[in-house]
């Protein structure tokens, strides 16, 4: 849980490296239940905003998991949730 509430922090300020640790986390629900949702948002912010390179893959390995237990609509909501905070610049909300 002190694992899961140092990343949250550090993913809300905007570090890559605790989004993708975030989403990982919440991929495999490692200290935290399962969310695929969560997964897929954190994973997709530092996906979207970190350049090519090692960090950017596990990010997309994160996303790509976290996708495969979305439905379609869901997918699509998750989606539409990244572009908006990329677009307006803001921090996610938990």
């Amino acid at each position: 849980e002190t694992m899961l509430k140092a990343y949250q922090n550090a993913a809300d300020q905007g570090a890559p490296e605790a989004q993708v640790s975030l989403s990982e986390l919440y991929v495999e629900g490692r200290g935290t239940p399962q969310n695929a949702h969560h997964a897929y948002m954190w994973g997709r912010l530092a996906e979207r905003r970190l350049p090519p390179g090692q960090l950017r893959l596990s990010a997309s390995a994160a996303v790509a998991a976290a996708a495969r237990l979305m439905s379609p609509a869901e997918l699509k909501n998750a989606e539409s949730f990244v572009q908006s905070m990329l677009v307006s610049g803001s921090t996610p909300m938990r």
